[in-house]
């Protein structure tokens, strides 16, 4: 092992590959890069290896920039490869932060008919998120990985907004998401039940902050009736 110029601490060559498997981490486990700031998980290596110092936030963001860039090309080898037709999806949300989003991913089965998912892209989408908007963010995406002679079907919900951007582009074929369809569908079928949830939550919340000697004569009363 190459001696660190810091006694006690690995050697910058050790410590690269002791980062880089705090970034497989985060990347596996889909944690948020700021955990590498949070003090449990600095106790928790520490504890293991004290030797080992924490990256940074600003030094994963380094990493993370460096891999894409090294594995986007070899994205497109493999789609070259192996891809002769390709399922899309796509969608537009926001975070709980109400920050506006949209990605892409790409679906396909091998020569093994071994399927393969890929995210071709999420990133920040301002508004306002309009069907000519999606459309071009969507050809980009598709440019950027040569889909455009591969795709055969784009999978999305009922937003007009994105609807309407896939119905727009040349030899796309739409399908509509099941799951949300079942949900508007579920969601419009409660509402005739609404007032009736109101009152049973009232009836909930009124039984529920009674003391047990109120209770038990509530109790009797709704028997005499």
């Amino acid at each position: 092992m190459v001696k660190s110029a810091n006694p006690g601490m690995y050697s910058s060559k050790v410590q690269v590959r002791y980062h880089r498997e705090v970034l497989d981490y985060i990347l596996e486990d889909i944690q948020p890069i700021s955990c590498v700031k949070k003090p449990g998980f600095n106790k928790l290596l520490n504890f293991f290896d004290p030797r080992v110092t924490i990256p940074s936030d600003h030094k994963i963001h380094e990493m993370l920039s460096k891999s894409y860039n090294y594995t986007y090309q070899e994205l497109q080898d493999l789609i070259k490869k192996e891809a002769g037709s390709i399922a899309l999806t796509a969608d537009c949300w926001s975070s709980r932060s109400r920050h506006p989003y949209i990605g892409a991913t790409a679906s396909w089965c091998d020569s093994n008919f071994d399927i393969k998912e890929i995210l071709l892209s999420i990133e920040q989408f301002d508004h306002p998120h309009t069907s000519e908007k999606v459309k071009t963010k969507m050809e980009k995406y598709f440019r950027n990985c040569n889909l455009e002679s591969k795709f055969i079907t784009i999978t999305c919900d009922n937003g007009s907004n994105i609807v309407g951007a896939i119905d727009a582009i040349s030899g796309a074929t739409k399908i509509l998401c099941v799951a949300h369809i079942l949900q508007l569908a579920v969601k419009k079928c409660l509402k005739s039940c609404l007032k009736f949830i109101v009152h049973v939550n009232a009836l909930i919340h009124f039984f529920s902050s009674l003391t047990k000697q109120s209770l038990t004569k509530q109790i009797q009363r709704l028997k005499k009736v």
